[in-house]
Formats: C-alpha cells, structure tokens, sequence
C-alpha cells in the first residue's frame, strides 16, 4: 500500500520535529500495511525557489534514511513535495523538479476558493506542455467551493486526485467519499500525517472501511493506480 501524502520528512514544515517522530511515524505505517510512502513538505514559492527547497529537502533526506537504512520494518520512502499553487506556477523554471521520484506526477495544493480559468490554465498547462501530471492533494477541503463537474471535468483531462484518508472515516464526510471513489473520481489516498497524536498515519482505517463499504475491487483499483504512477518501479 501507498501513502502518497505525508509530512514525515523531519524538520521541513508543520510535520514532523524531529527524526525520532519521523521513525515513529514510520513505523505507524509499517503497521498498517503501508510499505512506500511519499515525502511531501510543503513548497511555498513566496518562501523558497526550487533549488533552495531541494537542498533542504535533500539533507533531510540524507539524515532520515541514515537513521532507518536496514530496518526491516521501515517502509520504503521516496521524495516528493505538497506544492501550494500560485500564479503562473506552469511557467516556472524547475518546476518539474518538484515531482514525485521517477513519476510525471506532483501533489498540488489548489486554493481554498472558487477556482477561476487561469487556474485551471495552469493545471492544463502543466500536464500538456511541461509533462507534469497534476495530483490535487486533500480534494475534500475544497471540492465545495467548486462548481458541480468541475472534478468530473478534471479527471477527463487526465489530472489525478487525492482525498485524505480521514474523508473516508469521518461519519461526516464518508458517503461521499465512497461515492466519489465508486465513480473514479479520487485516484490516491493519503495521510496527510503531521504526527503521531492529533494528525497520524492512519491508511490502514481508511482502506479497511473501503473494502468493507465498497469491496475488493475498490481497493484493486487503488492498487491498480497507484502502479500507473510509478510505472516501471521506483529506481
């Protein structure tokens, strides 16, 4: 199984402090089946470039993995970044260094607003002229501000989604959830975890009510994108 949106990486942003609560994040996932997780700190343009960005990330990297090399029950992790949208982010230089590992694909923070034309624009232009392949990171915070068949819209034209794993076990959110699941219109799941108190892994709640609810072909076709994303495996 496949977290595709953490805030592990220690050190980075509002997830984790420290290396210790990284492993133990880790380890939480380990648990519940989780056996690659994606490393996405938020990347905010008014804050860093790209290249800043990726040398932060890059020495956390280094110091994480020289902490859980060998341990058996550490998943696999590999990098990637929650990058928050801002105006003509399809035209930027580099921008495409902010993908996930080996994949086409980058977790994309969109508004919490209406989204105007430009910046549905911008999510076409992306995946069109940069090779970029957009993942709407926690489609649930703003899937209400949008007009209907705006998802619908979206998934036509080849951009991925990704709902939190707590849309699906909060008794508020979760018939919709499933129904949005039912129709393939949420490709990921992640965590979004920040901790391990008030905002944990918990992957493995998620995918038991899915298949409980929905059934194993669900879960198959989970399992199923999350092999189109990374295609041949990860290097």
């Amino acid at each position: 199984m496949l977290d595709i949106h953490t805030h592990i990486l220690p050190n980075m942003d509002d997830g984790s402090k420290s290396v210790k609560q990284s492993k133990a994040m880790l380890l939480r996932e380990s648990k519940q089946g989780v056996d690659l997780v994606v490393l996405t700190p938020h990347f905010y343009a008014h804050r860093d470039s790209p290249a800043r960005f990726l040398k932060r990330r890059k020495q956390a990297v280094a110091e994480l993995k020289q902490h859980i090399t060998g341990r058996s029950k550490i998943p696999t992790v590999i990098t990637g970044a929650e990058v928050a949208y801002f105006r003509g982010m399809s035209r930027v230089e580099d921008i495409e260094r902010l993908r996930i590992r080996n994949t086409d694909a980058m977790l994309v923070e969109m508004p919490f607003c209406r989204w105007d034309r430009n910046m549905i624009d911008d999510l076409f232009f992306l995946k069109e002229s940069r090779g970029v392949r957009p993942i709407l990171a926690h489609i649930e915070r703003y899937i209400y501000y949008q007009p209907l068949g705006t998802v619908r819209m979206l998934c036509e034209a080849g951009i991925w989604i990704q709902a939190s794993a707590s849309f699906f076990t909060s008794w508020k959110t979760a018939w919709l959830a499933m129904r949005m699941l039912k129709k393939r219109k949420i490709h990921f799941i992640g965590s979004d975890c920040h901790n391990t108190t008030d905002r944990p892994p918990n992957m493995g709640e998620a995918i038991s009510r899915i298949e409980k609810r929905l059934g194993e072909d669900a879960v198959r076709y989970l399992k199923c994108m999350e092999r189109r994303l990374l295609g041949g495996g990860v290097r």
